[in-house]
């Protein structure tokens, strides 16, 4: 099912989720060097299944402290067997088909989850990973680091990334609207990764054209707490 919002929260105040996970979150604060890690079995990959990420940043804006700890704070660990302790490398998940779109579903359902995510492979998916799937996209070994791959895009698909991530960027200053995180920080270091031409003043101004007009926005979310 499909939650929208006609202002401020993705999930409403009363919404059973929220009680559902505040333990958890409020886990994280008490400990500042605990990291968010969320444990993904295969099936939830090749099913597309995005729940509990998704359900994670919806539940969060309702607190400040939750939403500061997420940002670029959740890791994945992809077991290669269900229940078992052996776990993918970063080299191994980065050029898995089925890994490489679940990444861009994460987007495709909420626009703005690039921006929660702590690892660079993990955010460079969430934006091309539909292309990359598709084997758009040229992926060649890093000479300096066998653990990692070169994405190498057309002017084309940077035309792309750049759109994906202008619009996740003023989705991201909707979600912080009224919560007290100030977004442009976050913003910025996004643009500075990407090397993207456009900056923060013009995001701003194109996220103020829709907020104005009542910016409608939502996530794709599953049913009740299980």
């Amino acid at each position: 099912m499909n939650s929208s919002v006609n202002k401020k929260y993705l999930l409403a105040g009363n919404d059973p989720h929220i009680a559902a996970y505040s333990e958890s979150l409020d886990m994280i604060l008490q400990d500042a060097t605990k990291k968010f890690t969320l444990d993904v079995a295969p099936d939830i990959v090749t099913d597309m299944e995005t729940d509990l990420f998704l359900m994670l940043i919806a539940v969060a804006q309702h607190k400040k402290e939750w939403i500061e700890r997420l940002l670029w704070g959740i890791d994945f660990k992809f077991s290669e067997i269900k229940d078992s302790e052996l776990y993918l490398p970063v080299e191994a998940w980065t050029v898995s088909k089925p890994h490489q779109l679940w990444f861009y579903k994460l987007t495709e359902k909420f626009p703005s989850a690039v921006y929660f995510i702590r690892v660079w492979e993990a955010r460079l998916l969430c934006l091309i990973g539909d292309m990359v799937h598709k084997d758009e996209i040229k992926i060649t070994p890093d000479e300096k680091s066998k653990s990692r791959a070169v994405f190498t895009l057309t002017h084309a698909q940077q035309q792309k990334v750049n759109h994906r991530i202008g619009f996740a960027s003023q989705f991201f200053m909707e979600y912080c609207y009224e919560t007290g995180i100030k977004a442009k920080p976050y913003i910025e270091a996004l643009l500075a990764e990407f090397n993207i031409h456009f900056d923060y003043e013009f995001i701003k101004k194109q996220w103020y054209k829709e907020h104005k007009k009542g910016m409608q926005y939502r996530i794709g979310i599953g049913g009740p707490p299980k």
